[in-house]
């Protein structure tokens, strides 16, 4: 399962963002608790991302036709994490012996840290697609 979503760029109080650590998935067959219980650590490409600048991670390890949510927050350096972004699903598909991941990307959304206290905003659309 890929899950991708947009770099924040900016604090709370509009300064740029340049203190960006990384970010934390929450993912389980429920909507996952967050901020809080068992999240998988992703490391920012950046500390000052760039504008648009996609971030993804891509999770293994999932049961086939098992529905799984997720949800990310953004970590500044110094372990401040913000608010959780929506839920977004996905179902893990069974083909060709292989266990291939049908993604509602709605977790393509806008993670903004805001000055020692990250906070996130969710973007519209859903998609969907197999990887």
């Amino acid at each position: 399962m890929t899950l991708s979503w947009t770099a924040p760029t900016t604090n709370r109080d509009g300064t740029p963002l340049r203190d960006l650590a990384g970010y934390r998935l929450y993912l389980d067959t429920r909507t996952p608790t967050c901020p809080g219980g068992p999240f998988l650590a992703v490391p920012s490409p950046a500390a000052a991302p760039a504008s648009a600048q996609t971030v993804s991670d891509h999770v293994t390890g999932l049961t086939a036709s098992t529905t799984y949510f997720a949800r990310v927050t953004a970590v500044d350096t110094s372990g401040n994490e913000s608010t959780c972004s929506p839920a977004a699903s996905g179902v893990a598909l069974k083909a060709a012996g292989k266990v291939g991941r049908k993604v509602t990307e709605k977790l393509k959304e806008t993670v903004e840290a805001h000055s020692g206290n990250a906070e996130t905003h969710s973007g519209n659309g859903a998609t969907t697609r197999q990887v």
